[in-house]
């Protein structure tokens, strides 16, 4: 690759997975058929073991953990992403923190448990079947959480027993399609701070309307995260991103809450920065291996 991505970043999988708590009740499907003169393919009741609110927080935690994750790094193929290598010291703690969280959740419903089966008693009736249960200790191990960190294959790591033509032609395609990965996953730093650019600009744009908060904390973070993820070093994502930073990172929602004429400028100045960036971005897409990338991405 031009860029030697393979020096500044490295592949990451998050993985998450959790018990699940239905089943599908062969009787009462059969039942239910039967009593409305369908077929036994018609249909089929699923009892939910366990009342879904159970498992709220800890699936809160877990939207969480995905977010920050994704915040960090860029998309690369299915099941992984691209993180700098400068972002894994500074953004580990914190990575640590939302893992913890989720882990913390989990023993809370592990705890709850059993109180939970008996809620599930009283709910499910004739319906409820106690052997359908395991102990809490027997499904901890179906609670997971792992973040694992790959190096971005080599095009040399072919290390097959064919001729050496295949082996070129085989090399050759998968380094075309490393850099068209990576591309894409540059071009996705560009349209994350386009986005929240934009959607700052509107919400700034409408004098009556109530915002959030995280209205103007969405836009701050992506400045901070940004030029993390501007793995080709390009000078003119750097200056958007100096450019939007001197126009609104010093203005506090506050201050746009309580400023009518504060508010309509740092909306003229979002709009012009999205529209400053569109334009940019339409010119990175005349790139030859950027416009493969996004026509064999369609």
């Amino acid at each position: 690759m031009t860029i030697n991505i393979r020096n500044k970043a490295q592949l990451v999988i998050l993985t998450v997975s959790s018990a699940r708590f239905e089943k599908v009740d062969n009787p009462v499907s059969e039942a239910v058929c039967k009593t409305q003169n369908a077929s036994k393919k018609a249909g089929r009741f699923v009892k939910k073991l366990i009342d879904p609110i159970a498992l709220k927080p800890r699936d809160k935690s877990v939207t969480a953990l995905r977010e920050y994750v994704t915040s960090i790094t860029l998309p690369w193929d299915r099941g992984r992403r691209l993180m700098p290598n400068s972002s894994f010291l500074k953004y580990r703690p914190t990575i640590k923190r939302y893992i913890q969280l989720v882990e913390d959740q989990t023993d809370e419903f592990l705890k709850k448990y059993p109180s939970w089966i008996k809620h599930a008693e009283s709910e499910l009736g004739n319906l409820f079947d106690k052997n359908l249960y395991p102990a809490a200790s027997e499904i901890r191990n179906r609670f997971k959480v792992e973040l694992e960190f790959e190096p971005i294959p080599q095009k040399n790591h072919f290390l097959l027993d064919m001729n050496q033509d295949v082996v070129d032609e085989v090399s050759a395609k998968a380094e075309r399609k490393a850099e068209e990965r990576l591309a894409l996953a540059s071009r996705s730093a560009w349209e994350n701070l386009l986005e929240v650019t934009q959607h700052y600009a509107t919400v700034m744009a409408e004098p009556d309307r109530r915002f959030k908060k995280s209205t103007v904390d969405n836009l701050l973070e992506t400045l901070k995260l940004t030029p993390d993820l501007n793995f080709s070093e390009d000078p003119s994502l750097e200056m958007m991103v100096e450019d939007i930073k001197g126009k609104l990172a010093a203005i506090s929602a506050e201050d746009l809450r309580n400023n009518p004429k504060l508010r309509e400028k740092a909306a003229l100045d979002a709009s012009d920065s999205s529209e400053t960036l569109e334009n940019l971005m339409a010119s990175l897409d005349d790139d030859p291996i950027m416009a493969m990338a996004i026509q064999n991405n369609q």
